[in-house]
Parts: structure tokens; sequence; C-alpha cells
């Protein structure tokens, strides 16, 4: 403990025996009579305080998290555990100095390593379930989803590009078109006079084209 406190820190030290304070969430490190020490006044981060992603794992030889995800990147296997092991086993370790909670970092490894190949499996999982595209929340989450009725159009290229409906009306004389009375297939009709989208826009559109021509006309006839 005294070789991992700042000089500020190891100049007020008093208490015979201090405890570690394991808690992710608390920032004391250390605790004794009368006394707490930081994480602050120390000199090295403490792995149990630290934000996940680049921890040091083992104070002995200097092995991080950013380490065992690389190993996993490229081999899909970490030896990390292995290496520790047998290091301990040659009697080169010091974990009782350079190990804040001044034990052996074996445990913190394995506990990591399993953590970073159960986040891979599941990011595999979920590259393979998308079929390699971004999961929702990202690029497709930036797509406009357009309800037409009982349909629903889902367009694959970017959101700026014009949609293209299979129910779209398609009439020469736009001018002849109140959009206020534009329905959706399968849609009630709010008045008689209104038009509702051709299910089918390649077949009778001549004939709807003259149906609203005649209307027009008996309407002129009748004013």
């Amino acid at each position: 403990m005294k070789a991992l406190l700042r000089p500020e820190a190891l100049a007020r030290l008093s208490a015979p025996e201090h405890r570690f304070c394991p808690t992710s969430e608390c920032p004391v490190v250390y605790f004794g009579q009368d006394e707490v020490f930081d994480r602050r006044e120390l000199a090295v981060p403490v792995f149990q305080k630290e934000p996940r992603g680049a921890r040091t794992v083992c104070y002995c030889f200097a092995i991080s998290e950013k380490d065992i995800r690389r190993e996993l990147l490229e081999t899909g296997h970490s030896s990390a555990s292995e290496r520790i092991t047998a290091l301990v086993k040659a009697d080169r370790c010091a974990c009782e100095l350079k190990n804040p909670q001044g034990s052996c970092c074996l445990g913190n490894v394995a506990e990591t390593t399993k953590e970073l190949e159960r986040a891979r499996e599941e990011q595999e999982v979920s590259h393979h379930a998308y079929g390699g595209q971004p999961r929702e929340g990202s690029r497709r989450s930036q797509e406009r989803i357009v309800s037409v009725g009982p349909n629903v159009v889902r367009p694959s290229a970017r959101a700026s590009r014009p949609l293209r409906c299979a129910a779209a009306l398609r009439v020469s004389s736009a001018s002849m078109i109140d959009p206020r009375r534009v329905q959706a297939p399968g849609a009630p009709n709010p008045s008689r006079g209104g038009l509702e989208l051709l299910k089918h826009p390649l077949g009778g559109v001549r004939h709807e084209r003259a149906r609203v021509l005649g209307r027009l006309a008996q309407r002129s006839q009748r004013r």
C-alpha cells in the first residue's frame, strides 16, 4: 500500500492497518481507523474504480483490457491467463506490491476475458442477424418508414430519395387531383365525389381519368 500512495497521502498515513474497497461506485480505495485514501491519492489507476474499456488488468506485466480485446479479435482466443499463470509459477510476480488490491490479479484477468468474449460473440450474432448491416439505432434508424393504408414502405435507399409506391395514383393532369381527397387503398371514402388510389395503377388509368372528366363536366352543366 505504501508504495502506491502519492507523497502527500503517504505523509499523513497513521492507521496501523487498512482495508481495500473493491466497490466501483465508491471513490475510497483504502480505509482504516479514522482515515481514508481515495483513488486520487494513488499513483496508479485502480482496476475496480476505472471505467471499462482500457483498464489495467495485470499490474505486474502491464496487461490491459485493450490487449485482451485485440488478441481476441486477431486470434479468437486470449492467452493472457495462461501467460500470467506461467509467470506466477516462475515466481516473477509482485502483486502484493504493484496491485492496489494487494492480491493476485488472475481472477480479474479471467473475469475480464469472459466479459470481452461474451461481448464479441454478441456482436457477431448481431452482425449475422442483420446481414452485415448496422443495427436499428444507427443507419437504419435514419431511414423513413412511410405507411400507406395497410401497406408499409421501407425505402432501401437514403431518405432524401423520393419514395415510389406501387399504389400511387397516376393521372396525367395533376391539377384535377385534390390532395385532401386522395386516400390509401382500403381506406373509407369520406365523400362520394372523392378520388381513391388505384390498387393497380398500371391498369384502368384511362377509365379513371374519363370518369373524373365526366364528373367535372356534369358539375359544370349543373352550374
